[in-house]
């Protein structure tokens, strides 16, 4: 945004450009300084001034944000077009965005114009000072001849350097770096140190604050006003608002006024001892500011100096305060504006607004007088949201420089204000307040995020996670005692950042829940058990299968403990468990788990309850992952009907359940039956979910999958690259669900014979899969499975082999040796080394493979049949290439009879 008087910096702008254009290496430049000397300002001005000297976009990264790494993410792409992949952890994030910054088309972009002046002159908007703490999106411009030339990223209050390290550019590159700090932040690094003003610069900011008369009026009393403040800007700014405010008051009497508010006292910080006059000035400054100030307007400094050093929505501020906002209430009036309105949905919410009303103790006698009572609700919130924002917000703290406009309706705190304004609020009555009422808001925030958010959602709430650390870190006990507002804090993050495949810091989140239920409800509470259970899943969802095991085992301790054996929760409990067990292959451990929970669920809940349909689900997915197709039918239809009754044939969960019985019906070859329960699913997930929602995605993967059985190929490939368009914009181009997309459109070329165009889609799936779930996940032996085979069906079996081995070497560390993945793979090596020629290699992998699925998935299988069948071929082509003799001793004895028999009448009629 910047000031539109800006003085007193011309040398260090100079200074600043000079260092930034040396070439051959990474140019940084450091602007060190005390809080308060101007130094986002000084860069501000930088930035716009040399903005045509960087065509390669300005990227300004906050400090005291969200982490670094996720701001430069977000920039990437929302003004480069460049899409990291989603899933990455983020180091590997930014240095794609480094990789690929100046190969997309930059996005057309302005610059942010300042805000018009709220009364007054047009000076009252001016700003000379650090406390601009704006970060403005410039504009990434199109290149002339000379392409998109350099690229400035600026990094803005930094704490600590070896924090920025690991999200620096390349070096050496198209990148100039800026920092500002007020720290140094080492003897490598080229630095400015940003001094405060000359004499001469700060009466000239004084000057166009409060005009020459006043200034030559009293030329000696401004230059001792000026020492007084330690010629700092951020103290100029506020004293000269304050004469500005209080027209009659000669600087004589201003400098009267600040030595009793403390010039003498010490500095906000003492180890600055360099800058202790310029402190005691600015601080001097904040108490006459906050002496002016009404009771409200204190309080709504010291409200706002709750939020973290972030931009604030204002919405956030006056849903607190006022417990409404101007959203809902703009919603509100549009509803009765509406002129092209359907009747029936108008009608029905104001129904539901009376009876929401009726709760609340008011009485309507028809909808007339319901639709009065809103108007003068309407107009009633409209007056008290003006008067909060245009008397306290405006006039009272952003007139005054006391709270900066950042645009889009957000606003921010200086640093040092905000410190000053958090001292105050320990003297308010209303700080516990206060202090629950942000929390309440931050766990709302928190809570929009869905279980698996899309990058809609989590844009959304991007602006929301400095304030959710912030309560996070330092006003956890002011959450109160609902043990679901601790969860949804930590859960808010959790999702946030595993919903962008930042693990560690989703990882960091979900210990960090677990740490403060602990600490606040003790080891053995059903909150902690909660905890646990989020952390095992995030350990799931990585392939940590160990890790999240004991942690489900712990959960399930505490919830049998502490509560009845008949509890809801324990139910829970017990049911995630065994899905792990089922992810894992263990299906005789996850059986009667999943029996016992349902038992429970049906005893507690009644049979027709939504938990118990899931429960049903659940059991049903065992049983067909055995090919236990009998067992499973009846639990699904049992689960779809109790879905359809309790929460309606258009409720996602509905669609889920008539998806799983159609994948069913389509895996015994009952097309006919699956089709239209398929169909069905799609439809209510586009019309409850939209047409863009990865559940959406799943069933326009699953219809194309039985398409593609019927080798209705064209209309298969049609949904599989719809599907795959969805996950790409919603989900991201490396998330693990495009993985899927493209892994199954890659199989149905494949299965066509397209070997050409099916290997660049499986190389793509595993390196997705490599990068974002790790390289002994089981999803990606499974792109390694996929691969070999196409290498295998080309004849490649050199390139093959090793992919065989990865991947059963994976599945066996990961999965285990008895589970039926792990049996595909001894049987796929097993038949590559039966084409090679290598049947006594290949005959014991086939065996084995075969005792694994006997095991788990039971003689009738079709995959045991399959399996069985392979390895009674191998051994019979032992017995017709080798030796007789050598071969039934290398072939188990059951099989000699039938086996010689088949060889002698082979042999007959060959002759």
């Amino acid at each position: 945004m910047g000031s539109r008087h800006f003085v007193g910096r011309e040398r260090e702008l100079l200074e600043i450009h000079t260092q930034l254009q040396l070439e051959g290496r990474l140019a940084i430049c450091a602007i060190a300084g005390m809080g308060g000397v101007g130094k986002t300002e000084l860069v501000t001005q930088y930035a716009l001034q040399y903005q045509q000297d960087y065509q390669g976009g300005i990227c300004w990264l906050d400090g005291r944000g969200v982490e670094l790494g996720t701001q430069l993410v977000n920039y990437a792409q929302v003004y480069l077009n460049v899409n990291p992949p989603d899933e990455l952890e983020i180091g590997d994030k930014v240095r794609y965005c480094w990789r690929n910054w100046f190969t997309s088309p930059p996005t057309p972009l302005h610059l942010p114009l300042p805000p018009p002046a709220r009364g007054g002159k047009a000076e009252d908007s001016f700003f000379a000072g650090e406390g601009s703490n704006y970060s403005p999106p410039f504009p990434r411009r199109e290149g002339g001849q000379g392409g998109l030339g350099q690229a400035l990223i600026i990094y803005d209050d930094v704490q600590d350097y070896h924090e920025v390290i690991p999200y620096l550019p390349p070096s050496p590159s198209q990148f100039k770096v800026l920092l500002t700090s007020r720290n140094r932040p080492g003897v490598s690094i080229p630095r400015i140190e940003l001094d405060v003003l000359s004499k001469d610069a700060a009466i000239k900011l004084l000057r166009s604050l409060v005009g020459d008369a006043r200034i030559e009026a009293e030329l000696e009393q401004v230059q001792e006003l000026c020492e007084k403040l330690g010629y700092l800007p951020l103290g100029l700014e506020l004293v000269g608002k304050y004469l500005d405010e209080h027209r009659g008051l000669t600087i004589k009497e201003l400098i009267k006024r600040l030595k009793k508010k403390g010039l003498d006292e010490k500095a906000l910080n003492p180890s600055d001892t360099a800058f202790m006059t310029a402190q005691r000035g600015v601080k001097a400054a904040m108490e006459l500011s906050w002496e002016d100030l009404s009771s409200e307007a204190k309080k709504l400094a010291c409200f706002l100096s709750l939020f973290a050093a972030s931009a604030i929505k204002w919405e956030w501020v006056e849903k607190c305060l006022l417990e409404v906002d101007s959203v809902t209430v703009f919603y509100w009036e549009e509803f009765l504006e509406t002129s092209d309105k359907d009747e029936d949905a108008y009608q029905e919410k104001l129904r539901e607004l009376q009876q929401y009303l009726g709760q609340q103790g008011e009485e309507f006698n028809d909808f007339e007088e319901v639709e009065e009572w809103l108007e003068n609700w309407i107009e009633e919130k409209q007056e008290a949201l003006e008067n909060f924002k245009e008397e306290l917000r405006d006039n009272a703290l952003v007139n005054r420089s006391l709270l900066e406009e950042r645009g889009n309706n957000q606003y921010q705190l200086h640093p040092l204000l905000r410190e000053f304004f958090q001292i105050k609020l320990k003297d308010l009555e209303e700080a516990d307040d206060y202090k629950q009422k942000l929390c309440k808001i931050m766990v709302s925030c928190s809570s929009s995020l869905s279980q698996t958010p899309t990058l809609t959602e989590i844009k959304a709430v991007t602006e929301a996670i400095p304030h959710l650390i912030e309560v996070a870190n330092n006003l956890i006990d002011w959450l109160g005692n609902q043990e679901e507002e601790l969860v949804w804090i930590f859960e808010g993050l959790i999702r946030f950042y595993e919903g962008q495949g930042t693990y560690i810091q989703a990882e960091r989140w979900s210990k960090q829940c677990l740490q403060e239920t602990k600490k606040r409800f003790g080891i053995n509470h059903p909150s902690t058990a909660m905890s646990l259970t989020i952390l095992s899943g995030l350990y799931r969802s990585q392939g940590r299968f160990t890790e999240a095991e004991t942690l489900l085992q712990q959960a399930l301790d505490i919830n049998q403990r502490l509560l009845e054996i008949d509890h809801p929760d324990t139910a829970t409990s017990l049911d995630n468990l065994a899905v792990l067990y089922s992810y894992q292959g263990r299906f005789m451990e996850a059986e009667p788990l999943l029996k016992q929970a349902l038992e429970i669920l049906q005893r507690v809940l009644g049979i027709d309850h939504p938990s118990t349909a899931m429960s049903l689900n659940n059991l049903a997915y065992c049983y067909y992952c055995q090919g236990r197709f009998n067992e499973a039918e009846p639990l699904y239809i049992q689960a779809l009907k109790i879905t359809q009754k309790v929460l309606g044939i258009d409720h996602p969960s509905t669609a889920m359940i008539l998806n799983n019985l159609a994948y069913l019906y389509s895996c015994q070859g009952r097309s006919t039956e699956a089709k239209p329960l398929l169909k069905q699913a799609l439809e209510i997930r586009q019309r409850v979910l939209g047409i863009d929602h990865p559940d959406t995605a799943m069933s326009l993967n699953n219809l194309a999958g039985l398409y593609d059985s019927q080798r209705r190929f064209t209309e298969a490939e049609n949904l599989y690259q719809q599907a795959l368009e969805i996950r790409q914009k919603v989900l991201g181009i490396d998330h693990p669900d495009t993985a899927m997309s493209l892994n199954n459109l890659a199989y149905l070329y494949y299965y066509q014979g397209r070997l050409s165009e099916a290997e660049p889609l499986y190389l793509q799936a595993l390196e997705i899969k490599q990068k974002v779930l790790g390289i002994d996940h089981p999803s990606t032996a499974t792109s390694l499975n996929n691969l070999a085979l196409l290498y295998d069906s080309q004849g490649r079996l050199t390139e093959a082999e090793p992919l065989y081995l990865q991947a059963l070497e994976i599945r066996q560390k990961v999965l285990g040796i008895d589970y039926p993945d792990t049996a595909q793979s001894l049987n796929n090596l097993a038949g590559l080394y039966k084409s090679q020629g290598r049947l006594t290699e290949a005959a014991p992998l086939y065996l084995q493979a075969l005792e694994i699925v006997q095991r788990t998935l039971g003689e009738d299988h079709p995959t045991t049949q399959t399996i069985a069948a392979n390895y009674q071929y191998c051994l019979m082509l032992m017995l017709f290439t080798m030796p007789v003799e050598e071969a039934l001793k290398r072939i188990p004895e059951e099989y000699h009879q039938d086996f010689l028999q088949q060889r002698e009448e082979y042999l007959k009629d060959r002759k």
